[in-house]
């Protein structure tokens, strides 16, 4: 059982290019969670970098003294929103997880004005600690999928989660 603590996010901006290079270059998870050290992947990294890209789809999280805390993405596949987030090395595993999710599924929606009835994420299959949390908002197991980095084949789980649109809101269940 995590507790939760809220996160407090005064702002989330267009990602400009301070951001995502302190993000890929400053940024380093320990443990297993190296894994998603933005450096070391290639191809993840220029995307990541990729100024055209801000534009619709990396969003910077700020705190309450304007630092960089997190980053939320938003792609759409055949209109289905696919998000990814990233918490602030330093502040994963402090019970920041649920109110860090919360605002990255309320913004995605508002943002893009989003009326489907779901939305999708991929998490490494090592990755409990944020399957749990996904569980915890209603995301369920989709399928597997394996993706390739730095020559080596990490195992990922697609979790979709189905929408009330009707009331424009993301409803969590309790751990």
């Amino acid at each position: 059982m995590f507790k939760s603590v809220e996160l407090n996010i005064s702002k989330i901006e267009v990602m400009s290019n301070d951001y995502a290079n302190e993000i890929a270059y400053k940024w380093k998870y320990r443990g297993r969670y190296a894994f998603y050290n933005i450096m070391q992947a290639e191809q993840e990294l220029k995307e990541f970098l990729n100024k055209e890209l801000h534009k619709s789809t990396f969003y910077a999280v700020l705190g309450e003294k304007e630092e960089l805390i997190g980053f939320y993405s938003y792609a759409f596949e055949n209109d289905i929103m696919w998000i990814g987030l990233g918490l602030k090395p330093k502040l994963t595993g402090k019970g920041f997880g649920k109110s860090f999710m919360q605002r990255a599924l309320e913004f995605g929606i508002s943002e893009f004005n989003y009326t489907e009835s779901k939305i999708l994420l991929t998490v490494a299959e090592f990755n409990k600690r944020a399957i749990h949390l996904y569980e915890s908002f209603g995301f369920t197991f989709v399928e597997k999928k394996e993706f390739y980095v730095k020559d080596k084949i990490y195992p990922h789980w697609v979790m979709g989660k189905q929408l009330n649109t009707s009331q424009k809101t993301v409803e969590r269940t309790p751990y």
